[in-house]
């Protein structure tokens, strides 16, 4: 697993993001794994979420040198309908894709196909790389905001009033409560997993996300809740576990 932790976080600097490694209620040190599993070496899937806000999918209007429109042989991406398919910016997210016709913003290049192009050096050439997208735009722990809260409308470019920021990611089962992209990321997780077929291995998640918390003043709550979401994705999602690797990016200051 070292090699793992070693290739994400260049996989994040490529785009010119930092890493951090949360520590969050995490008691076993997930590095240290010396055995080589045979289903590590067998043909097969490595398989890996993308979890986050717009700054995990790639939002811009610019085209970004790592928009990648070849696709490479071994790198795939989960579709909800169309199953397992090639990779390319840009990835498919719980948020849909935007396009620019009208000038509205486009999901380009996030960390997530430069990462599988470090890390698919690092595994036996017959092995695969399977990236499932689980991002939404402007979404966090954080409740429902009053209605005379403002929040910037990328498509129309201009601030409104929104009340449907509706603890979108606390990790709960109850849609009253929330949950919704916590619940679809796990969905989408075992979905891939399961039509990866026999030799898949879920082998880490990818976040970044974190300005919408601080926009509505979660910030204090914001350690404990991440916490929590990483610990209930490694308990439900097949093939992880609480050695699972976890990466958070942050944007280089």
């Amino acid at each position: 697993m070292k090699k793992l932790w070693g290739i994400l976080s260049a996989g994040l600097l490529t785009l010119g993001f930092v890493t951090e490694i949360n520590a969050q209620a995490i008691d076993e040190d997930p590095t240290v794994n010396p055995v080589v599993s045979a289903q590590a070496t067998a043909d097969g899937y490595d398989v890996i979420l993308l979890a986050g806000q717009s700054n995990m999918a790639g939002r811009a209007t610019a085209s970004s040198p790592d928009a990648d429109a070849a696709t490479n042989p071994r790198i795939f991406m989960w579709h909800p309908i169309s199953g397992i398919v090639p990779a390319q910016d840009p990835l498919v997210h719980q948020e849909p894709r935007k396009t620019n016709a009208d000038g509205s913003f486009t999901f380009i290049a996030g960390p997530g196909l430069t990462f599988a192009k470090e890390y698919i050096k690092t595994i036996p050439s017959n092995r695969k790389v399977l990236l499932v997208g689980a991002v939404y735009g402007g979404t966090g722990f954080m409740p429902d905001v009053t209605a005379s809260t403002q929040r910037w409308n990328f498509t129309l470019k201009k601030f409104e009033s929104v009340t449907n920021l509706h603890h979108r990611w606390m990790p709960t089962d109850d849609p009253a409560t929330g949950g919704d992209l916590y619940r679809g990321a796990i969905r989408r997780a075992n979905e891939a997993m399961t039509a990866a077929g026999l030799n898949a291995r879920f082998v880490g998640i990818l976040w970044h996300q974190g300005e919408n918390d601080a926009v509505y003043d979660g910030a204090d709550t914001y350690a404990t809740n991440h916490g929590n979401l990483i610990n209930a994705l490694r308990s439900n999602i097949t093939g992880a576990d609480s050695r699972t690797p976890v990466v958070v990016g942050e944007f280089n200051p």
